[in-house]
């Protein structure tokens, strides 16, 4: 079987600036577009393996992601099978809800085996990024980040209110 990735996303919007000293609100259209693209294989530039997954989380809890156990399941929610990376190459982490109910949504620092991938999305095992509601990460690594028994979960945490949404990771599978 070939396995070719791509991985697109598009994220679009509208943030409304409030009114300060004066000035009006203001609603500011934006929009961004990202895509990559790779061959089947374990090398630069590769991948055989992808992953969807979604999550909802409630305010002040967080959910641990383990890149060498990852269930894939169906739309009923059976498990279909279970997924382990060595490497990721690509993924995307989007929060879905609504900007009026949902939060903050902060990526990295798990407690223990914490992943992290340099140039990738996280630079090191402390290292956090975050994400308002309707927004989203999108992120390449032509080598891949390491995923093993001391760099394999992925934090993400719900600060003020719901967070919920989906990750898609891209790479290279055991």
């Amino acid at each position: 079987m070939t396995v070719t990735s791509r991985i697109s996303l598009r994220i679009e919007g509208l943030r409304t600036i409030a009114s300060a000293g004066g000035i009006p609100e203001l609603d500011l259209p934006y929009q961004a577009a990202l895509a990559a693209v790779l061959a089947d294989g374990d090398s630069l530039d590769e991948a055989d393996e992808v992953w969807f997954g979604v999550f909802g989380i409630a305010a002040g809890e967080s959910t641990t992601f383990d890149l060498q156990s990852l269930q894939q399941r169906d739309p009923t929610g059976a498990t279909i099978r279970t997924v382990s990376f060595d490497e990721i190459k690509a993924g995307a982490i989007v929060e879905t809800s609504d900007s009026d109910t949902g939060g903050t949504l902060t990526i990295g620092n798990a407690t223990s085996d914490a992943w992290a991938g340099t140039s990738c999305l996280l630079d090191d095992a402390t290292y956090t990024k975050s994400i308002e509601s309707g927004d989203g990460r999108f992120w390449t690594s032509r080598n891949g980040a390491t995923v093993d028994a001391t760099h394999k979960n992925l934090k993400l945490a719900a600060a003020d209110q719901v967070c919920s949404g989906y990750v898609m990771l891209i790479g290279v599978a055991s």
